[in-house]
């Protein structure tokens, strides 16, 4: 089983997003590994600390999968909900984006194998 954990990550404008991860069971710290982003549908939608079958399955084969609730998942509130709001391809994408760094620059994931 991957090993689970959540974090707020601090977003390019400062807002912050909940994001879930799940380290491969062969994951040392210090030691960056390939990862998967894997964004939920929706937007409207979020994603949660339950059991996730294909994150667990991509985990178990050595990626570190990322789940982050971007701009305009629900759970969070209207307000953030409403972040979202005509930007697909544009905050939203910049979530994603702002998450692979986040775990790029701080060791977790190889910049070369996202």
């Amino acid at each position: 089983m991957g090993l689970p954990a959540v974090t707020d990550i601090k977003m390019r404008d400062g807002n912050k997003i909940k994001t879930y991860i799940l380290f491969p069971p062969n994951f040392q710290d210090g030691k960056p590994m390939p990862m998967v982003v894997l964004p939920h549908g929706g937007p409207h939608y979020r994603d949660s600390a339950n059991y996730d079958e294909l994150a667990q399955f991509i985990a178990t084969r050595g990626y570190i999968v990322v789940q982050p609730n971007f701009r305009g998942s629900t759970g969070y509130g209207l307000k953030f909900r409403e972040l979202g709001y005509k930007q697909w391809g544009g905050l939203m994408q910049d979530d994603l984006t702002d998450t692979t760094n986040f775990m790029i620059d701080n060791g977790y994931a190889l910049k070369d194998k996202i």
